[in-house]
């Protein structure tokens, strides 16, 4: 068999030209047809979930209980701030796609409201005004209610401030006054609020 040979293009100009454009048409659909690639630093599709933002309120507490010991409510105090951190850190392991808004702002609203209500949590246009104000998608207020000496009831509300809306209302209840039964109910609660943040999308 003689061998393959390229003979000299013999097709007139115009047809040359029209094989050019073509060629340069079908390139480019197969450029724009293939998936995009991102580097690092280049901005994420338009696709991506956004990331949901929220603000989580101190806890607050509720003693209805006659053991008033004042070595054991120096204890509840300390267990009761290091709750939403507890809660925080849990929550971040349910639902990586939270930010939790901590800034100078936030913390001065939620400052004024403590110095206004005793129980912040009373005044629901209040926290509305704070989430919005912080540009919040939602926020948590939350609050553990002792009724006995060993009953006590973890109770919070994830609220969405655009809609005024409550989105999750949860009761827990925890039967013994100890240190590791708050952070289980506050990591318990955590687990309950990212599925409320998923059903909710």
């Amino acid at each position: 068999m003689p061998p393959l040979t390229l003979q000299p293009n013999s097709a007139p100009r115009r047809h040359r030209c029209f094989a050019m454009v073509r060629a340069a048409l079908l390139a480019l659909s197969a450029l724009l047809a293939a998936p995009a690639s991102h580097a690092a630093g280049d901005s994420p599709p338009a696709a991506a979930a956004r990331q949901q933002r929220m603000v989580v309120l101190p806890f607050e507490f509720f003693d209805t209980s006659i053991d008033q010991r004042p070595r054991l409510l120096k204890w509840q105090a300390d267990w009761l701030r290091s709750m939403p951190a507890q809660f925080e850190q849990a929550l971040r392991k349910a639902a990586p796609g939270v930010r939790m808004l901590d800034t100078p702002g936030v913390r001065r609203d939620e400052r004024e409201l403590a110095g206004d209500y005793a129980h912040p949590s009373s005044c629901g246009p209040c926290l509305l005004r704070l989430g919005r104000s912080a540009g919040a998608d939602y926020v948590l207020s939350a609050s553990v209610r002792k009724v006995s000496d060993l009953i006590l009831y973890l109770q919070a509300r994830l609220i969405d401030p655009r809609r005024a809306a409550v989105v999750g209302d949860y009761t827990l209840e925890v039967k013994a006054d100890n240190q590791t039964m708050w952070r289980r109910a506050a990591q318990h609660l955590a687990r309950q609020v990212a599925r409320s943040l998923a059903a909710a999308g």
